[in-house]
């Protein structure tokens, strides 16, 4: 455990790329490699379904592949919670 939730280290974006794909699961736009070679907004990002501030665990069946950007955008919010729901 890490940070209080269950943690697999196997679990790394180069890892959810050659299990996956480079398809952003958010909004299903191509993450480019070449957006990977620094920090940037359409770069990959590992988003947790059910966040870990929210006792999601850093695990293959939580996570999923999305853009930087996408990532951001939906904050510590599970899925189909819209963003002005923060709390």
């Amino acid at each position: 455990k890490r940070w209080g939730v269950e943690f697999d280290s196997s679990v790394t974006i180069a890892s959810v790329i050659e299990r996956f794909g480079r398809g952003c699961c958010e909004c299903g736009e191509l993450i480019l490699e070449e957006h990977s070679l620094k920090a940037n907004q359409l770069g990959p990002s590992l988003d947790h379904v059910i966040p870990m501030s929210r006792g999601g665990g850093h695990v293959w069946s939580n996570v999923e592949l999305v853009h930087l950007k996408c990532n951001i955008k939906r904050w510590n919010q599970m899925k189909g919670m819209k963003a002005d729901a923060r709390q």
